[in-house]
């Protein structure tokens, strides 16, 4: 390996299916073999020694899974400000996580739903669906903590893991003990209190398999996990973390095939995987917050139809406020600034500015061919029609204003104002810099 690019010798009747470049073919009478690069931007894929695992797929016949999905039996919310709005953790039923897994071409299912087998005991008589749980657990003594997703578990497997829950490397022995398979989840989102290197060095140790691609992450903070764990010969997996049941299926991590929920198990045990599909961002958060808020604050077409009160500014500083707080420190009191009143208004707000009406919501973001990006796009030109209205109306006013009264003489421009003053001079250097700033910025976002 040389500068982040590793290179990898396979039979050619074996297919690699990523964004690699084929090099050379070689035509011996012994064997045919193909040479591939792999960018870095791929890190994790980088051959290391355990078996030249995740370079060897068949690529005809891939099993799937969406591997980090909730449902409502996630039920409460560590933020205060998402509980004071009458919002719960997730508000999918298990019933339709499945059906939409289907729907996008995932041939296992599983739920893993925050501390708690309740949601997948409910789909778990179908041969294709195997139980999990997304398991909190802490460093013993200490106030660091992580996710750890627990697949394949049995009930009883469940309540042991609950009731050691206070001891993260005692349950990793217990799973690893009984053959469950196990990965860290997104292993840079901090739980509760900030994980030094030892933790994470310790982490590795304990987990062979992390999730690399969490579709709710953007890719920049994916990317430490990825790198991480290539770094350390890991195995990566990826799962949609979807609380708002828009995204199920469109994160996944892909095996060779396997005709049981046990033989899937078992390539991801083997390290036989390869997380695909979308990864997340601020578009994607923000859509699965007003889906959320849809499943669970809807119940009536009326919240489309734009009539009603407008949310008050005020209320609307103060939510936004409190969730940057409360998002940094992954809890919060209930308190009494915010009822689901002012939800509801924000949401029927946003719904009249783009169109959309509360009934055809979710099923226009379950779409197939719905993209995050054009939803944000949409919402990006509504805003900017309104605020040429606005500013029309303003130009008018003045406008008017004007012409009522007697103009007045313009008045006399002193050294510091002077057009040719270092004070004028600085200030249109300074204009310059933030309008380059803006396109710059501009064309990033259009790159993205």
């Amino acid at each position: 390996m040389d500068g982040g690019v590793g290179v990898t010798f396979f039979d050619p009747s074996l297919h690699f299916v990523n964004d690699c470049a084929v090099l050379e073919h070689i035509n011996t009478p012994a064997d045919r073999r193909l040479f591939t690069i792999c960018l870095q931007a791929d890190t994790w894929l980088v051959t290391k020694t355990r078996n030249l695992r995740p370079n060897l797929f068949v690529m005809d016949a891939m099993s799937r899974a969406d591997l980090h999905c909730h449902s409502s039996a996630s039920e409460v919310s560590r933020l205060g400000v998402q509980r004071a709005m009458g919002l719960p953790e997730c508000a999918t039923p298990p019933e339709e996580v499945y059906a939409l897994a289907k729907r996008r071409g995932m041939d296992f299912v599983t739920i893993t739903d925050h501390d708690t087998i309740d949601g997948v005991l409910q789909i778990a008589d179908r041969s294709d669906v195997f139980v999990s749980e997304e398991l909190t657990a802490h460093f013993r003594g200490e106030p660091q903590a992580v996710h750890v997703l627990c697949y394949g578990i049995a009930p009883d497997h469940h309540e042991w893991l609950q009731t050691h829950s206070h001891d993260v490397e005692r349950c990793a022995e217990y799973m690893h003990e009984r053959g469950i398979v196990c990965a860290l989840a997104h292993p840079y989102y901090t739980v509760a209190a900030q994980l030094t290197p030892r933790h994470r060095r310790r982490l590795v140790e304990l987990f062979a398999i992390w999730e690399v691609r969490n579709g709710a992450r953007a890719r920049e903070l994916n990317r430490p996990a990825a790198i991480y764990i290539a770094t350390h010969d890991g195995i990566g997996i990826g799962g949609s973390d979807d609380h708002a049941g828009v995204d199920i299926g469109r994160t996944f991590t892909e095996t060779p095939p396997a005709r049981t929920t046990a033989e899937y198990l078992d390539h991801l045990r083997a390290g036989r995987t390869r997380p695909r599909g979308e990864q997340g961002g601020a578009a994607k958060w923000a859509h699965a917050a007003i889906a959320l808020a849809a499943r669970s604050l809807g119940g009536g077409h009326e919240l489309g139809t734009g009539q009603g009160m407008a949310p008050d500014p005020r209320t609307v500083m103060r939510m936004a406020e409190r969730l940057l707080r409360e998002g940094d420190a992954r809890h919060g009191a209930t308190g009494n600034d915010l009822t689901p009143d002012d939800a509801r208004q924000l949401l029927r707000a946003w719904l009249a500015a783009v169109d959309l009406r509360e009934d055809e919501l979710i099923e226009h973001m379950q779409a197939q061919e719905f993209s995050h990006a054009d939803l944000y796009r949409r919402a990006c030109r509504a805003h900017e029609r309104k605020l040429g209205r606005a500013v029309a109306e303003v130009a008018d006013a003045i406008e008017q204003g004007g012409a009522s009264t007697s103009p007045r003489p313009p008045p006399r421009c002193s050294r510091a104002a002077s057009p040719r003053s270092p004070t004028a001079r600085r200030r249109r250097s300074s204009a310059r810099r933030r309008r380059s700033s803006t396109r710059a910025r501009a064309r990033r976002r259009a790159w993205r």
